[in-house]
Parts: C-alpha cells; structure tokens; sequence
C-alpha cells in the first residue's frame, strides 16, 4: 500500500502547475488597463461583451466619493477648486496633487480597469497567460 501512495504523491509532485498567472500579471494585460485607464480619464465607458461595466463618469463618481471623505488641513481642495474655475489649470493640478497625491487619478483609473482585466480577457477566450 506504501508504495501505491508513494508512487501517486510522486505523480503529484511531478506534474506540470496549473498556470495561475493573471491576466493582469502579464504585460500585455497591464498594458489594457493603462489604455482603459486613459480612457476612464476621458470619461470614455469600459464595454466588455457589449455591456458597460464602467461607466463614463464612474471614475469622477469615485474621485468625488474618495475626495469627501479625505481631510485637507492646507486647504489644497478649496484651492484646486479656484484655480480651476479661474483657468488656472497648472495650478489647480498641483492643488490636487498637493491634496491626494501625485498620479492619484492615473491610479485610481488604472485599478478600476484591473478589477474587470479578467472579465476582459474571457470575452477575448483566453485562460492561459505568461
């Protein structure tokens, strides 16, 4: 009987791994969500078998959602707000980098995009990455 279960667990270790690479793990699925992400932040709707599961403005949605509840002690958000609504958009930029962070919408975006990278790659037929 040893030698039955020896010569299974032999089996077991011997045999090739289930590819569990993510399709977001892989180059060309970081890619898609750089490019989804562009678009997110040209309130342009992710589409994945012909349903929109972003939302053209779901990412301003979030951004709003994520800015209200976010302390400000410098008052960056008060003053990004005027700085855009005088034309001021280099300042109203660095206002909001100075309030969230650098790169803060370019990541939020791309994360958004990365939660439906399966989904994607599904409706492509692929399973299998490297």
């Amino acid at each position: 009987m040893s030698a039955a279960l020896d010569l299974l667990q032999w089996r077991h270790d011997m045999a090739e791994p289930e590819c569990e690479t993510k399709f977001i793990d892989t180059a060309e699925g970081h890619s898609w969500a750089c490019g989804i992400a562009d678009d997110l932040m040209a309130c342009k709707p992710l589409v994945i078998g012909g349903k929109e599961v972003i939302k053209a403005f779901d990412l301003a949605d979030k951004l709003s959602e994520l800015v209200a509840g976010s302390f400000d002690p410098h008052n960056n958000f008060n003053a990004m707000i005027l700085y855009a609504a005088t034309g001021q958009g280099d300042k109203a930029k660095a206002a909001f980098e100075a309030f969230m962070g650098e790169k803060y919408v370019e990541n939020l975006a791309y994360e958004m995009a990365a939660e439906h990278a399966e989904a994607y790659a599904a409706e492509r037929g692929e399973d299998d990455y490297e």
